[in-house]
């Protein structure tokens, strides 16, 4: 599916807005999910936290294959095991 595919959806009284079940079925979105909701200029965008942590990874990789953010949790969790200890 491209990503330059939308769908009508109307704002209900409640301000809910109702993500199209294809969109829904392509995302593996469940009733409950933990979404994003984010104003950029304009628009609303409405994205997943798996896209943002994504989107992350792929910001602070690196040309040698490294990932920094990987490498960073790996860090971090080495520390709090230390503390345990």
């Amino acid at each position: 599916m491209s990503s330059r595919v939308s769908k009508d959806a109307k704002l209900g009284e409640k301000g809910q807005v109702v993500i199209p079940a294809e969109f829904r079925e392509i995302l593996n979105l469940k009733p409950g999910d933990a979404l994003i909701v984010r104003l950029e200029g304009d628009s609303v965008r409405i994205t997943t936290r798996h896209a943002i942590i994504k989107e992350l990874h792929g910001a602070f990789a690196r040309e040698d294959g490294r990932d920094l953010v990987q490498e960073l949790l790996d860090e971090r969790r080495a520390e709090a095991a230390q503390k345990w200890l």
